[in-house]
Parts: C-alpha cells; sequence; structure tokens
C-alpha cells in the first residue's frame, strides 16, 4: 500500500510520467481491450484481465467512481488492506511479466 501511496508501483499511470513520457490520457491498459488509463481504480475496479483475482481479494463495497474507491481504501479494514496489498501483487507481477 505503501507503493500505491508513493507512486512508486508499476501502474502506466505512474511509470509513463517519466523517460518515454506519455499523456495521462494515453497511459493505456496493455493488459485489456476497455482502451482506460491505467491506475488504481482501472486495476481494482474495472480490468478484466483481473475479474478473478478481483473477486477473491477484493472485500469492500466497490465503488464505480474513482473518488469513492480512494475514500474507500482509506477506510478498509487491517483484513481488508491485507487482501488488497495480496491483489496489488498479483498486479505488480502480471505488469512485470507483461515487460
Amino acid at each position: 500500500m505503501l507503493k500505491l501511496r508513493t507512486g512508486n508501483h508499476s501502474l502506466l499511470v505512474e511509470t509513463k510520467r517519466y523517460g518515454n513520457r506519455k499523456e495521462y490520457y494515453e497511459r493505456i491498459c496493455n493488459l485489456c481491450n476497455l482502451n482506460k488509463v491505467q491506475d488504481l481504480f482501472h486495476v481494482v475496479m474495472e480490468c478484466p484481465n483481473f475479474l478473478k483475482e478481483r473477486d477473491k481479494y477484493i472485500r469492500f463495497r466497490r465503488s464505480n467512481n474513482k473518488y469513492e474507491l480512494y475514500e474507500e481504501i482509506s477506510n478498509i479494514t487491517r483484513s481488508q488492506l491485507k487482501q488488497l496489498t495480496d491483489f496489488m501483487t498479483i498486479v505488480e507481477n502480471n505488469l512485470k511479466a507483461e515487460k
């Protein structure tokens, strides 16, 4: 979770801010065909590539609003935080395998 809060993760929303820079709207998820920016909201709530994992690990209310999701995450329980961390580890591993 610390990586998410500090922007130290492999989501394209962050990695394309530097070096081979792209505009925000161009940081499209390369794991699916939804043509959405690969940010926290997309991988936690939308990306079909993580459907099974999402059903297994994401136990808090699923919002369809990015800002509600961020608020929800800031108020989750310790066990929900562990599940979200496990989920994001899977996401990170998938992103590394795509490189």
